[in-house]
């Protein structure tokens, strides 16, 4: 990554994930700390087993930031970000 020395150093957890893959693709230091984990560890988890609790707003997050959702009967619709 070529942000790798900031995004290590960052003061916050910070994690890049590819939530349709279901993987960690990068855990900073903080990250680690907070899950008590090696960064390396982190990325060995599915992003589905690191979110359990919180996976279907972390599912509804993801297709609102690519545009896309679902209505019911699986039809697609066009979304948007709300920023705040």
């Amino acid at each position: 990554m070529p942000f790798e020395r900031y995004f290590n150093e960052a003061a916050s957890a910070q994690l890049v994930i590819d939530p349709y893959a279901d993987r960690v693709i990068g855990a900073n230091q903080e990250s680690a700390r907070l899950l008590g984990q090696a960064p390396a560890q982190i990325r060995r988890r599915a992003v589905s087993r690191l979110f359990a609790p919180n996976l279907p707003a972390l599912i509804v997050f993801s297709q609102q930031l690519d545009g896309t959702s679902y209505g019911s009967g699986g039809h697609k619709k066009t979304t948007r970000i709300i920023r705040v």
